[in-house]
């Protein structure tokens, strides 16, 4: 018995067998994008990869959206399973090491809270390409967990791409330090707030 999540008047599994049956002469790949979008609001993993999985088994070159969409999907809500399909298809496609997909599960990471795995997937970004929101998630999960010496490590990597001048990364940073008890790194923020 196949179980999906219901979004609008559809579910995701009836829109995705409602693409499938369609003639391949009216589906376009927008077609995947808009289906693949609703299975990510749906958190529906499954779906988004099978119809990754059917969009190039039908031919079609793969867009940007539907890739971008299944990764978050993914990342945020699939098994193990899941991964390692999604990484295949990207392999055929040579995508698999595509950096555009790296931030999704870098914040998958960091909302399961696993810190090690999100800073380990945020070190393959290219630093100029780092989104601030990773580096706050980062900041935050350190004083959550406790890690001083991460944190070191996500401030020399944020002093390196010169975005510490941010007042959200500089507030967060503050807020991290206070929780951690470094009352002595606080000293240096002092002079720039």
């Amino acid at each position: 018995m196949q179980t999906s999540r219901s979004y609008g008047s559809m579910t995701t599994i009836q829109l995705f067998r409602l693409l499938k049956r369609g003639s391949p002469a009216f589906i376009v790949p927008e077609h995947y994008d808009l289906v693949t979008a609703t299975c990510k609001r749906a958190g529906d993993a499954i779906s988004a990869v099978e119809l990754l999985s059917d969009m190039s088994k039908r031919g079609f070159d793969l867009t940007t959206a539907t890739i971008v969409q299944t990764t978050h999907v993914v990342a945020e809500h699939g098994d193990s399973s899941q991964k390692k399909t999604l990484h295949n298809i990207l392999e055929e496609f040579g995508l698999a090491r595509d950096l555009r997909l790296v931030p999704a599960f870098v914040h998958a990471d960091i909302a399961k809270g696993k810190l090690e795995n999100a800073w380990k997937s945020f070190q393959e970004l290219d630093p100029n390409y780092r989104p601030l929101p990773l580096y706050q998630g980062l900041i935050r999960l350190c004083a959550e967990k406790r890690q001083p010496r991460l944190l070191e490590e996500i401030e020399l990597a944020l002093n390196r791409s010169n975005k510490v001048t941010d007042d959200s990364l500089l507030f967060e940073l503050v807020k991290a330090h206070t929780d951690l008890y470094q009352l002595e790194e606080l000293n240096k923020y002092s002079r720039i707030i």
